[in-house]
């Protein structure tokens, strides 16, 4: 490109093999740079979703059902309801559990056990 000079404000091109440097974008869900403190009580919803596990569990244990939890060879969480003398009545998924203390599930026993 003969002919062709650059002027004084333009910038000169980069060529393919010149490294290029991106800013990161600041991250959405950093942690904070100063730990907050630990509150000296859980907050109302916490004690509120307890309260609901408390409750299904006394309703277990008026049914004289025991709920097992195990570490399974795969690493999964085995969760099984055992009757009073310790017999496995139902294997159920740990979802399952976790929605039943959650208030929003049922751990519901039938005639099938």
């Amino acid at each position: 490109m003969e002919g062709i000079r650059p002027t004084a404000d333009s910038k000169p091109a980069l060529s393919p093999a010149a490294p290029r440097v991106q800013t990161a974008a600041p991250a959405r869900n950093a942690w904070p740079a100063v730990p907050t403190p630990i509150p000296p009580s859980p907050p109302p919803e916490v004690h509120e979703a307890l309260d609901v596990a408390a409750q299904v569990l006394r309703q277990l244990e008026a049914q004289e059902i025991d709920l097992h939890f195990e570490m399974a060879s795969d690493h999964t969480v085995r969760i099984q309801l055992l009757d009073h003398d310790g017999r496995v009545i139902r294997e159920i998924p740990a979802s399952k559990v976790a929605d039943a203390l959650a208030g929003s599930g049922s751990l519901a026993i039938d005639e099938r056990g």
